[in-house]
């Protein structure tokens, strides 16, 4: 991948390998000599991060910039659990949005016609590994020759600097319309990616055929979300907030008493933290029926998909798979520790499927402040065009339900309300604005 200074217009080029494989892979590094010097491509791999760099972090960055992810497929890759779990799995999902094309090389012969990435067209030639070739040298020519292809279709395709503003459908989970293009950009403020959310009309309040909605959630209403609006893609970063406080948008909210890295979502932050946030990035916290709107992206059910794909929840959020209903209907006074044991805690962000609009974390992980008052009965004399919420109150409305939650208290009609003053572990937020340069 390029440096800072390298043309907008370069497509930037991944390598996911083994170690084991790094001679194979400078080898094909050297044979898009051509294209690098051209500045058609730019590589990058993890060979090229520097002393003292966060190594997990960069590779996070370079992986999420990437045009085109290459995939070196032998069984040391198949068997590294880093290489399968995280590379692959973040190139999928990139691949899924249509933000990356993914391309699997076959650089040594190993059982992957059965992996995830075995439906895309495999380099070289016939998928044959390049190490069976009788001269690799026409093997690693055929490989330049694919990838040049590949780079110029993309440079057409793409021809705007990336990754500004990115136009690309989604790849909705179950129960949810595939409604509209995904189209993100850059908030210039705090850097985090925004999707755009065009108007509309949905049914708010307790989901058709979900028995476990509570009064609040009732009578389900039609609501008109009459303008767009650009919606942060996760939940605000702990790196995001970072850059508010560098900004002097006040201090940094205490440590949540569990690690914490900078794609982790902030916690800790009260209402008001929320708020001052989202208007030093130009935008807002959103409406409630925005929220709800956004985070159903279409779907009429509880949920906009399989919980444990969309969500971190009490179940999953630790170091081990838990019965946390069993937990806590057993010992409540126990809850807590036995969460805090298994490493229960927040998880980085993006790393769940995401719903319908491109959305990301809109069930689990933290509970997301909104800009309502919370009323009980709201929902019974609620506009129907864009609501704002009671007009006062005690206490401020928050969505979405949070790691430390039981699986079935998550749900997309769920409302939970606490005093704007207050904090916890499990409480972030996001934010919308009306326009992004």
């Amino acid at each position: 991948m390029p440096d800072e200074a390298a043309p907008a217009s370069v497509i930037e080029l991944f390598f996911s390998y083994s170690h084991k494989d790094q001679g194979m892979r400078d080898e094909m590094d050297k044979f898009l000599s051509v294209l690098k010097r051209s500045n058609r491509i730019a590589t990058w791999h993890d060979r090229k991060i520097s002393a003292g760099s966060e190594w997990g972090k960069e590779i996070d960055e370079y992986l999420n910039r990437a045009d085109i992810i290459l995939l070196l497929v032998s069984a040391d890759f198949l068997a590294s659990d880093y290489c399968w779990g995280t590379e692959m799995k973040r190139a999928l999902q990139r691949h899924e949005l249509g933000q990356a094309l993914v391309i699997p090389v076959i650089v040594r012969p190993c059982d992957w016609e059965d992996a995830p990435f075995a439906k895309f067209q495999a380099l070289p030639r016939d998928a044959r590994p390049v190490s069976s070739w009788p001269n690799p040298a026409e093997a690693l020519t055929d490989i330049a020759r694919g990838i040049r292809g590949a780079a110029q279709k993309l440079a057409q395709e793409s021809p705007a600097p990336r990754p500004a503003t990115e136009s690309v459908p989604p790849s909705p989970p179950k129960g949810t319309a595939n409604l509209v293009q995904v189209e993100i950009k850059i908030n210039p403020r705090d850097r985090q990616p925004y999707v755009w959310i065009p108007p509309g009309s949905f049914e708010m309040g307790c989901s058709l055929g979900d028995d476990h909605c509570a009064d609040d959630e009732k009578p389900r209403h039609q609501v008109t979300i009459s303008r767009g609006f650009w919606m942060g893609q996760t939940p605000v970063t702990l790196g995001a907030y970072e850059i508010f406080a560098q900004a002097g948008g006040g201090g940094m909210p205490a440590p949540p008493g569990f690690p914490q890295d900078r794609d982790h979502p902030v916690v800790n932050v009260t209402w008001h933290d929320a708020l001052g946030y989202c208007q030093w990035a130009e935008g807002r916290l959103p409406t409630e029926a925005e929220w709800e709107y956004a985070a159903r992206a279409g779907s009429t059910a509880a949920r906009c998909g399989e919980l444990d794909e969309i969500a971190w929840h009490a179940d999953i959020a630790g170091r081990s798979r838990l019965d946390s209903a069993s937990l806590w209907a057993s010992d409540q006074a126990n809850y807590w520790k036995r969460l805090r044991d298994n490493g229960n805690q927040t998880r980085p962000v993006g790393k769940k499927t995401p719903n319908g609009f491109g959305l990301y974390d809109m069930l689990g992980n933290v509970w997301e402040w909104c800009s309502d008052w919370y009323d009980e009965k709201y929902y019974r004399v609620s506009e129907e065009r864009s609501p704002q919420g009671p007009s006062a109150g005690e206490y401020r409305v928050l969505r979405g339900g949070s790691w430390q939650n039981l699986p079935g208290y998550i749900g997309l009609s769920n409302r939970l309300w606490y005093d704007p003053r207050d904090r916890s572990v499990s409480f972030g937020f996001r934010c919308v604005r009306e326009m992004i340069p």
